[in-house]
């Protein structure tokens, strides 16, 4: 046999338990903005880094010259050409994540057989943390 108002929670259990959520949510929020940040970051890193690794593999086996170039510090685009004189755009311009910007070098070549002529080093930030893509003389980027 059931008792009349033994089951369920009492009014002051359900308001403890709705201090407790908004105490440890109140907790939460400045380390999701921070770890969004370094989100952003990282997927813009990891996005450019894709893009130069495309842009290499497209120069081998198109047999022509292909290259990302930064507009400003927030977007860039690829751009190819038969002889490394007139280049047209290879797709949209494409914009990095809200907050980070790029600084460095503003256009990497690849030649037709995938190198290009010099090391070249992109700085992605976002105000508080920066990464760096480099492409070294072979083509090969890494992302640090």
């Amino acid at each position: 046999m059931r008792r009349i108002g033994t089951s369920g929670f009492s009014l002051i259990q359900m308001m403890v338990a709705m201090v407790m959520a908004s105490v440890l949510g109140a907790t939460a929020v400045p380390v999701t903005g921070q770890y969004l940040r370094l989100y952003r970051l990282s997927t813009a890193s990891d996005q450019v880094a894709f893009d130069l690794a495309r842009a290499r593999m497209q120069a081998v086996a198109q047999s022509v010259f292909v290259r990302l170039r930064f507009p400003d510090s927030t977007h860039y685009v690829r751009e190819r050409s038969p002889d490394n004189v007139t280049f047209a755009a290879d797709g949209p311009v494409l914009a990095l994540p809200n907050g980070v910007s790029a600084s460095g070098a503003t256009t990497i070549t690849f030649q037709r057989n995938g190198m290009i002529p010099s090391s070249v080093s992109l700085t992605l930030s976002n105000g508080t943390a920066s990464k760096t893509v480099r492409t070294n003389v072979l083509g090969r980027v890494t992302t640090l």
